[in-house]
Order: C-alpha cells, then sequence, then structure tokens
C-alpha cells in the first residue's frame, strides 16, 4: 500500500477524499504486514441508525498487543523517524 496506514479512513474502507483502498478485512496491520489477529476474534462494526454491519475488524490478542508494541519499539530504536527533524517527521 502506497499510503500511510496511518490516514483517515471511513469505515466503508474509502479515504476520507473518497479514494476507494482495499484494506484486507478483519486483520491487524502490525511490524509492516496485514495479519489474522492471534486468537482468530472478530467483531461487527453496526452502523447504530440501520442496524447493518458495516464492516469486521480484528480483536487483538494480548499476543498481538505484545507484537505491535516490539514492532513499534524497533521501528523507533532502528528507523529513521526518532532522527528526523520536526518537520520531517511531521504529517503532509
Amino acid at each position: 500500500m502506497s499510503r500511510t496506514v496511518t490516514q483517515e479512513r471511513t469505515a466503508s474502507g474509502r479515504d476520507m477524499d473518497g479514494t476507494a483502498q482495499n484494506l484486507p478485512p478483519g486483520q491487524l496491520f502490525i511490524g509492516g504486514r496485514w495479519s489474522e489477529p492471534t486468537g482468530g476474534a472478530h467483531r461487527d462494526v453496526v452502523n447504530p441508525a440501520t442496524g447493518q454491519v458495516v464492516t469486521t475488524v480484528a480483536e487483538a490478542a494480548g499476543e498481538d498487543v505484545d507484537a505491535a508494541v516490539t514492532a513499534a519499539r524497533n521501528a523507533f530504536e532502528d528507523g529513521d523517524w526518532p532522527r528526523m527533524s520536526g518537520g520531517g517527521s511531521a504529517a503532509p
């Protein structure tokens, strides 16, 4: 995916500007890749106005959280981000 993961998206999988994105349903993004949650748990996101399921999201287990924290720590300690200037690390 060429766009950053932190870019805002609607529940429909579209960027806020309306551009469609192909996101893996019900997966976690950890360490630069999409994966199934360790426990295999998922949760439906329901539109409260209609009762309609909008999307399905992954429920991270403790192991997933640990992996995400480790990946973030490694990216911080070994990546470029902590050595960037304030302007270089700022969102566009």
